[in-house]
């Protein structure tokens, strides 16, 4: 069957199931391991629907859909760092995860596989760090709106995930060059170091941001601006892809230019705000589809992954709650969530090094699997302990009327 016949049937049928199991509450944490299940059945491993041969041919796709995760996260940089008086504790939070992570897999790998080469070895474990302090965004918000929470508690923990965010993408970024380093020179350019790489994946961010800039101008019609925020982020992906470095961290680069340079921001984010769930759906599936198996010793970092990322939340929101009177506790459990952006980075990661990526891949779809369901619970207790629930929600939850306290019935609950 022709691959973007099984691709468009295969989303169709993950958004119909998902929109089923959104009606049942906590039932639509489960869409994400229902995309990725999706994805390894029609992939290679299962059904075959999608071939290595296709998948291949996919990686142009894989890179656009990257792209433009990085290109909206960098248009929305300056609006979150600038509401965020605690940027730089929540920074220091960010890399006290990653480094702990990054540690715990450097160990375990020097365990596991003691003959891989040191490079392969710091490349894994760099890639991991990064992925470790990603926290969802879009699950908090969701969390947050439903619980209708307010407050700085609030407050912090979403521009916590966000600065988490851009410090993982940045940071992978360095990863990226420094992988791309080792690979053979570009006969035009001869051997670059890593450092020159990072520069030369900066530039052509810059190059980018500022060409949009220019093209669109004042530009006032919606469908052109769409067109033409498509267009920049498939040239700067593919750039990105074709020089063998991030197409996350250009784009993300070429985003923030944008942002700084251009008056048209606020309705660039409305634009690719219409893409992100699509864009996530995609790369759950697409991420199910190029998952392969691995030996069962690699299995065993899961529980020491999201043991240790525990203990780097507790410890890097400790830092960042410093400054919070109230609300410290269950900070860290709060930012446990991962989605679409550690899913992402796997796959760029696989992109730049296939030989390698499989445990990277493997760890973070199970950590999203086994965390998602248990992350609307997480945020409402540490929002619960700030006391920044609405009371009438929070009432209301627990079967009590809001008005006199007493109990519902059955039938008050449901007419609620």
């Amino acid at each position: 069957m022709d691959t973007t016949i099984v691709l468009v049937v295969v989303v169709v049928f993950s958004f119909v199931v998902s929109r089923v199991l959104e009606r049942y509450g906590r039932l639509s944490a489960l869409s994400t391991a229902l995309y990725l299940s999706v994805g390894g059945v029609v992939g290679p491993q299962v059904l075959g629907g999608l071939t290595s041969e296709a998948l291949s041919h996919l990686q142009p796709v894989l890179s656009m859909l990257l792209g433009m995760l990085g290109f909206g996260l960098g248009l929305r940089l300056r609006t979150h760092l600038g509401r965020a008086a605690s940027v730089p504790y929540q920074i220091m939070g960010a890399l006290v995860v990653m480094v702990l992570v990054g540690a715990a897999c450097f160990g375990f790998l020097t365990f596991a596989l003691p003959g891989l080469a040191l490079e392969a070895q710091l490349g894994v474990s760099a890639t991991m760090g990064t992925v470790a302090c990603l926290v969802s965004v879009a699950t908090l918000d969701q969390a947050m709106a439903q619980l209708k929470a307010r407050g700085p508690v609030t407050s912090s923990l979403r521009s916590f995930a966000v600065v988490s965010e851009v410090v993982a993408i940045l940071s992978f970024g360095v990863v990226a060059a420094f992988v791309r380093s080792n690979y053979t020179a570009l006969k035009w350019l001869g051997e670059l170091t890593a450092t020159e790489w990072v520069v030369g994946s900066a530039l052509v961010g810059l190059l980018s941001g500022g060409l949009f800039t220019v093209f669109i101008g004042k530009e006032s019609s919606s469908s052109r601006i769409f067109l033409a925020t498509v267009g920049i982020v498939i040239f700067a992906s593919g750039v990105a892809s074709g020089l063998g470095v991030s197409p996350l961290f250009v784009s993300l680069i070429a985003g923030a230019s944008v942002a700084a340079l251009s008056s048209q921001t606020a309705r660039l984010e409305v634009e690719v705000d219409r893409l992100q769930q699509p864009i996530f759906v995609l790369l759950f599936i697409l991420a199910g589809a190029m998952w392969t198996p691995v030996p069962w010793v690699f299995v065993a970092f899961v529980p020491i992954y999201i043991g240790v990322r525990v203990m780097g939340f507790r410890l890097g929101s400790w830092v960042v709650a410093s400054e919070l009177s109230e609300g410290r506790r269950g900070y860290g459990g709060a930012l446990l969530s991962q989605s679409a952006f550690a899913v992402a980075v796997s796959l760029n990661f696989l992109q730049i090094s296939p030989a390698h990526a499989p445990l990277v891949l493997t760890t973070v779809l199970m950590a999203v699997v086994l965390q998602e369901p248990l992350a609307p619970g997480l945020v409402r207790r540490a929002l619960a302990d700030a006391e920044e629930i609405d009371v009438t929600f929070e009432a209301l939850a627990e079967g009590v009327d809001p008005v006199d306290g007493g109990l519902m019935s059955l039938g008050e609950e449901e007419g609620a």
